[in-house]
């Protein structure tokens, strides 16, 4: 999926145009300012606004994109996905198979932790095992096949999976090697990556700097903004370099002004609903149904992506491996929901909280549902605080975004989708309670064919299973869309990782 031209809805152009040129004029005193800095200093960091704090700073604790595309910087695992999602070499510099069941990885010469430590078989093997077995794991489901890991000797470790695993060189990109005496909740972390972790002052900013100074590489800083308008006046006043997920509406006055320019992308993130199984609410398959057909999807790129996206009927987008192209996104019929509602015994509506993180706007979807006749509060927070209570299973009717970072579904199914399984490290982040044995078996059985069509064939069965469940109600796939000062030379990738080493400053 290639760049794509920043577009806006002409509605949408006619938005807040006095806020963006007035800023505009100040940014540019800014610039002159900036300019005129002692060129003999220290090299200016790159500054990233971004919407949110990192979940956390172990990056074996959490499965948020975000967190995963800052940490990304600073720890290395034994693939890596280059910009087109193309699994490849990282620590490990290459790999055999014996057999089906066997992978023999060898490690990179020279690899070191920050701390001057040699990075050796020990450190992978003791960072897998953190990574199934430690009691707050949010990645074990990367890892669902694995059977047995082992050192040979200090630059070799062998994998043992329970059956045929095709896709293990993707799913290990995802857990990132620590080093083997890592405390049980990582604060301070130490990694093998380009950049070494300096300083974090939550709510403010989050340091990074270069691990060898002759790599040519420019600091950065993270800087965690959770207000769009705030991040987009960010950036006009030349406090920040680059925006992540910048305010639609804003993206036009960028463009006109020169010094900056937008960059859209279609997203690997599906924006959904997740409605919590226990809920009496939510338990008639016609209730839920009623829902998804009262959404008008349309609209809501409208509306919340200022026409930058595009509606959604499965929960991965078109370009992932296992996308149904039968599963087209359904035009909205109230008529119908209302009389699903009905027959359900709720013809007069219900009252329920939507919740969302901050950035994120529910309103639209609350006045759709209104002609449903449901009374939606709406209810955001700031995603460190919203995450524990999503993972604890607390929220029951939840506006949020989930990912497919290696472009294939079973990035969902695996975590999100699967019967929670705390001994395979199925179901991590299935924190809706959803269970379906015959999915569980399609989900499986995906996971170790070898052949490609027949594979495909069952991510596309299993799309079509949770669809008729309807736990999961897709709404669109955004565009992920950035606003970069101009000098600053980067290209955003598909899985959204934020990574110094690809930044530079040109002329």
């Amino acid at each position: 999926m290639g760049l794509l031209e920043s577009a806006r809805h002409p509605r949408m152009r006619r938005r807040r145009p006095s806020r963006v040129s007035s800023l505009f004029a100040r940014g540019l005193v800014t610039l002159l300012a900036l300019a005129a800095c002692d060129p003999a200093g220290p090299p200016a960091p790159i500054r990233i606004a971004v919407h949110n704090d990192p979940i956390s700073l172990d990056p074996h604790l959490q499965n948020d994109v975000l967190t995963y595309g800052v940490l990304a910087n600073v720890f290395e695992a034994l693939t890596v996905f280059d910009s087109e999602l193309r699994a490849g070499p990282s620590l490990a510099s290459g790999w055999e198979n014996p057999d089906e069941r066997t992978w023999r990885f060898h490690l990179r010469p020279g690899a070191r932790f920050h701390d001057g430590r040699p990075l050796e078989a020990a450190d992978v093997v003791s960072s897998l095992e953190r990574a199934r077995h430690h009691p707050k794991t949010s990645v074990a489901g990367f890892l669902v096949e694995i059977e047995k890991v082992t050192a040979m000797g200090s630059a070799g470790v062998e994998i043992r999976t329970r059956r045929a695993f095709p896709i293990l060189l993707n799913k290990l990109a995802f857990v990132f090697v620590v080093p083997r005496d890592a405390p049980g909740e990582i604060t301070t972390p130490v990694g093998s990556g380009a950049y070494r972790f300096s300083a974090y002052e939550r709510g403010r900013v989050l340091r990074l700097d270069p691990a060898a100074t002759d790599a040519g590489l420019l600091p950065l800083e993270l800087v965690p903004v959770r207000d769009p308008r705030e991040r987009t006046r960010r950036l006009l006043a030349g406090e920040v370099d680059v925006v992540q997920d910048l305010d639609p509406a804003d993206a036009r006055g960028l463009e006109a002004g020169g010094d900056y320019r937008v960059v859209a992308r279609t997203s690997s993130i599906i924006e959904y609903l997740g409605l919590r199984v226990g809920d009496p609410r939510f338990a008639d398959p016609r209730v839920r149904r009623a829902i998804h057909l009262a959404l008008d999807r349309r609209r809501l790129v409208e509306a919340t992506q200022g026409g930058y996206g595009q509606p959604a009927g499965q929960m991965v987008g078109p370009g992932i491996f296992g996308y149904d192209p039968g599963l087209l996104p359904p035009e909205r019929d109230l008529e119908a929901a209302r009389r699903l509602l009905a027959e359900a015994g709720q013809g007069r509506g219900f009252a329920v909280t939507l919740e969302y993180r901050d950035g994120r706007r529910g309103d639209e979807i609350a006045r759709q549902l209104r002609d449903l006749r449901l009374v939606v509060d709406l209810r955001s927070a700031p995603w460190p605080d919203l995450y524990p209570r999503l993972r604890a299973g607390a929220i029951d009717f939840y506006y949020g975004g989930v990912a497919t970072p290696s472009a294939d579904a079973s990035d969902i199914f695996d975590s999100f989708v699967h019967t929670q399984d705390e001994g395979r490290g199925y179901g991590q982040t299935n924190f809706i309670g959803y269970s379906n044995a015959a999915l569980d078996e399609i989900v499986e059985q995906s996971g170790v064919t070898l052949d490609l069509v027949e594979r495909r064939g069952l991510l596309q069965e299993g799309m079509r299973v949770l669809m008729d469940d309807l736990y999961l109600i897709p709404l669109l796939v955004p565009h992920d869309v950035y606003g970069i000062r101009r000098g600053v030379e980067w290209q955003p990738r598909l899985d959204r990782m934020l990574l110094g080493r690809h930044m530079r400053r040109g002329r």
